[in-house]
This record gives structure tokens, sequence and C-alpha cells, in this order.
């Protein structure tokens, strides 16, 4: 499979409504079963393997075994970058900046992503790093 190939069916993959659910829900760097993920995603048990199934085929997620318990996770830092990237693509059109102020709680007000802290708490923390001088803009 080419570049080109390979990119539209991992995007493809990962564009998928009831996909895309369960992975913003693997953003919080947690493993979760698969039966956790149906719940997410409001689907069954069944329909939930067969999407994680898919996106252990592509690599996106990974699973490990704990007695009777499968969880999943992300398979690798760059696949979670990838969907705080389309995350981060679809706010750039909506004038979110401004209400971003506004929230208190959940994923968008502070998370953290592998090995970085997001969310309205993680920028307003790097853009005080930036205004300290600590930090500076490319």
């Amino acid at each position: 499979m080419d570049a080109e190939q390979k990119f539209i069916y991992v995007s493809s993959l990962i564009c998928e409504p009831i996909r895309a659910k369960m992975l913003w829900n693997l953003l919080d760097g947690r493993a979760y079963t698969a039966g956790e993920l149906a719940i997410v995603a409001d689907v069954s048990a069944s329909s939930a393997s067969n999407h994680l199934s898919r996106l252990l085929g592509a690599d996106i997620v990974k699973v490990e075994m704990q007695g009777r318990h499968r969880y999943y996770s992300f398979s690798n830092p760059e696949a979670a970058y990838m969907v705080v990237a389309l995350a981060n693509l679809a706010n750039n059109n909506t004038g979110t900046k401004s209400k971003m102020r506004n929230i208190t709680s959940g994923i968008k007000y502070c998370r953290t992503c592998y090995d970085h802290l997001a969310g309205y708490v993680g920028v307003s923390i790097t853009e005080a790093l930036e205004q300290k001088g600590y930090l500076k803009k490319n």
C-alpha cells in the first residue's frame, strides 16, 4: 500500500463517527475496555469490538490483557496527536477561542494526552510561560 492509499485508509477509519467517539475518549491517556468504549460511543459491545478490531489492524490502538479483561489505548503518541490535530482543525473554523474562556470542566478544560497537558489549562500555562519569557514562539 503506498502512502496515499494508507492515508486514505487510516483517515477513513478515524473519521467514522463511532470510532471518532472512541478515540476522543482515549485522549485522557487511560486504557478502556470495549464495554466502556461501547457506552461512550452508544453502541453494542459487539459493535464496539468490531470497530476496535479495525483500529487494531491499522495500529491506531493497542490492546493489553489483564486477567479476562482487554484494555484498549492508543498504540503510540502519534495516533493520539492525529486525533488532537483533527480536533484543533475542527475548532479553528468555529471561533471557539472566545468560547474556551467559559469552559470550567471536562475534557476541553483540562486533560493529559500522553506526554503533554492539553485543553484550556494547557494552553493557558503555555501562554503564561511565553508572556514571562520562559518560552519563545518559533
